[in-house]
């Protein structure tokens, strides 16, 4: 499992960038589809995990972390989805 993780925190790194878009480009669409997909996968991984066996106890200790952190992996899909409702809205004020 620790094998998947590093897969997941190497692509999550060579997928950084640098911008100069100003100050609300952090909250783009194109800048959060990154996190909300690294979050995806992190779910992803944390329902297959119910149904492993972890015997190595030490190279499964970053699993038991993130498998300790329970629902707050979804806290990031909350967040952009709160984010980008409130934007929408503000959108469509702005039209009126």
């Amino acid at each position: 499992m620790v094998l998947f993780l590093a897969v997941l925190f190497l692509a999550a790194v060579l997928g950084l960038r640098k911008t100069d878009d100003g100050a609300r480009a952090y909250m783009s669409v194109g800048m959060t589809d990154s996190v909300k997909g690294f979050f995806l996968v992190l779910v992803f991984f944390t329902h297959i995990w119910t149904y492993t066996d972890f015997s190595n106890t030490y190279l499964d200790r970053p699993v038991a972390w993130i498998r300790q952190m329970g629902q707050c992996v979804v806290v990031m899909f909350l967040f952009y989805s709160g984010y980008g409702v409130m934007e929408s809205i503000q959108k469509k004020a702005r039209r009126m």
